[in-house]
C-alpha cells in the first residue's frame, strides 16, 4: 500500500495545479507547492508505517472548521483515490457560540460540494468544560461510527496540540503514562478507532497551508479564551517558550511525548507479564519504576485512587 513517492508527487502536483486557477497559480511559489506535496507524501507514509488506515476502509473525518481539520480533509481527499476509502465528514456543535452553527453550515456545504456524506451531532443542552466537551465528542464519534459502519475516525490534532497536552499534564501532575495521552491512535468502541495523523506537523504549518491554498476556515472563539487552561498554554506559555527558549518548542515537546509513550508501552507490557509471577520477594528485587507501575495497575483494578503519595506509601510498606 506504500505507493512510490515519485509517482505520488507527480499525481499530487497535477491535482494541485488542476484545482487552482491560472491566476492564483502565479501567486503560489514553487517552494510552497513542493512543501504541500512533501506533507501529503509524509502523511501517506505515516498512515502506512503506523497502521492508521487500510485500503477500502470506511472513514469519518472530524472537521471543526478550523485550519487543522481543513488541512487534514484536503490532504485525505487527495489520497482517497489511491486508498479507495469511503469518506464522510462529521462535525459536532457544543452550543457554545452562535458562530459554531455557521461553521457547521459551511462544513455541510463543503461535504455537499465534495459529494461525500455529512453527519452532524448537536447537543440537546450546552456542554460546559473542555473535558466534558471532549468526552461528548468522542461518544458522538463512536455512536455514528457504530451506527453507519465507519471503523476509523481521523481528527486534526497536530504536534502543537500534543505539546499543549504534555504541558497541561505536567502542570496538573501526571505519571509517565499521562505524558503520552495524545497518542497516534486510541479505541473509541468495539471496531471503532480514532487516529491523529496530523501529529506530523505543527499548527503554524497547517495555518500556512490553509492561507496559501485559500481554504475556507472558521476560527473557534473558545481557543482564544484565557480562562481555560489550554487557552492560556496556547496563547501565553507556548509563545513564550518559542521566543525565549526554542523556536521549535512544539516539535521538541511532541518528541518527548512520543518517547514517553514508547517507554510507557514497554513498561506496561513488562508489568502484564510480571503480574502472573507476583510475589513479595520478586517485588523487592524489581526496579523502582516497575514497582510503581505494578502498584498503579493494582490500584486501578481494585478501584483505589492512584496518586503518587498512595503508591509510594504502599511501595515502602512492601519494602519495610
Amino acid at each position: 500500500m506504500l505507493y512510490h513517492l515519485s509517482y505520488l508527487g507527480f499525481y499530487f502536483y497535477s491535482t494541485i495545479v488542476f484545482c487552482i486557477s491560472s491566476t492564483d497559480l502565479l501567486k503560489i511559489s514553487k517552494e510552497f507547492v513542493m512543501r504541500w506535496i512533501f506533507f501529503i507524501q509524509k502523511l501517506n507514509q505515516v498512515l502506512v508505517e503506523r497502521g492508521l488506515a487500510i485500503e477500502s476502509q470506511s472513514m469519518l473525518i472530524a472537521v471543526s472548521g478550523g485550519q487543522d481539520s481543513a488541512c487534514l480533509f484536503q490532504a485525505i481527499r487527495i489520497l482517497c483515490p489511491f486508498w479507495k476509502w469511503n469518506l464522510a465528514i462529521v462535525s459536532c456543535d457544543h452550543a457554545w457560540f452562535d458562530l459554531k452553527s455557521k461553521s457547521c453550515s459551511q462544513i455541510s456545504q463543503l461535504a455537499w460540494c465534495s459529494r461525500i456524506k455529512y453527519y452532524q451531532s448537536i447537543t440537546p443542552r450546552r456542554v460546559i468544560g473542555e473535558a466534558k466537551a471532549r468526552s461528548w465528542r468522542y461518544e458522538s464519534f463512536a455512536r455514528i461510527g457504530r451506527a453507519h459502519n465507519y471503523s476509523q475516525i481521523f481528527t486534526g490534532h497536530t504536534a502543537s496540540d500534543r505539546a499543549e497536552t504534555l504541558l497541561y499534564t505536567i502542570f496538573r501532575g501526571s505519571s509517565q503514562g499521562g505524558l503520552s495521552s495524545l497518542s497516534w491512535q486510541r479505541k473509541l468502541a468495539f471496531g471503532v478507532f480514532l487516529s491523529r495523523p496530523m501529529l506530523i506537523i505543527t499548527r503554524s504549518q497547517s495555518t500556512m497551508i490553509c492561507k496559501k491554498e485559500n481554504f475556507c476556515i472558521t476560527l473557534d472563539p473558545s481557543n482564544q479564551r484565557y480562562e481555560w487552561h489550554r487557552g492560556r498554554i496556547r496563547r501565553r506559555i507556548l509563545p513564550y517558550l518559542r521566543r525565549y527558549f526554542n523556536p521549535k518548542a512544539d516539535q521538541m515537546l511532541c518528541q518527548l511525548a512520543e518517547l514517553a509513550h514508547a517507554e510507557a508501552c514497554y513498561l506496561t507490557a513488562l508489568c502484564k507479564n510480571l503480574e502472573f509471577k507476583f510475589c513479595l520477594q520478586n517485588f523487592v528485587c524489581l526496579p523502582v519504576s516497575l514497582q510503581r507501575r505494578l502498584l498503579f495497575f493494582y490500584f486501578k483494578r481494585e478501584k483505589i485512587r492512584q496518586t503518587f503519595f498512595s503508591i509510594e506509601m504502599a511501595r515502602f510498606s512492601f519494602l519495610s
